[in-house]
């Protein structure tokens, strides 16, 4: 179960989500992943016709989703190491997320990528 560690409200509607899915590997090593996350507000987006009609049936979600992972971090380390993959993330990345038209655009490389193709196997 992953812990919201952080949220992060935007100006242009996105709200960051930092999850912690952390684990020990070895001893009082542990691999240090957060998960980014950011559904999209389809709501407050202004839709066309077609985006709505590629919309139906989507079953992975629209959203922005980064991993940011340091291994062999000792037990320890583990707030201060959390804590400074998130400063780390939000000094490099804030101003590009917070743009205006960033929603937008990530709605334009959803609606553009093919969905991952769902393998059933039956024995």
């Amino acid at each position: 179960m992953a812990e919201l560690l952080k949220t992060v409200p935007l100006d242009n509607g996105l709200t960051l989500e930092f999850l912690d899915r952390s684990n020990r590997y070895f001893g009082d090593f542990y691999r240090v992943c957060i998960t980014v996350r950011a559904e999209l507000p389809l709501a407050k987006l202004d839709l066309t016709v077609a985006q709505k009609k590629a919309l139906q049936g989507r079953e992975d979600g629209l959203c922005y989703a980064r991993s940011l992972e340091r291994m062999g971090v000792a037990g320890a380390d583990l707030a201060r190491v959390k804590d400074q993959l998130i400063k780390d993330f939000l000094n490099s990345s804030l101003r590009y997320l917070e743009k205006a038209d960033f929603p937008e655009q990530l709605l334009r490389k959803k609606l553009a990528e093919k969905p991952r193709p769902s393998f059933q196997f039956h024995p």
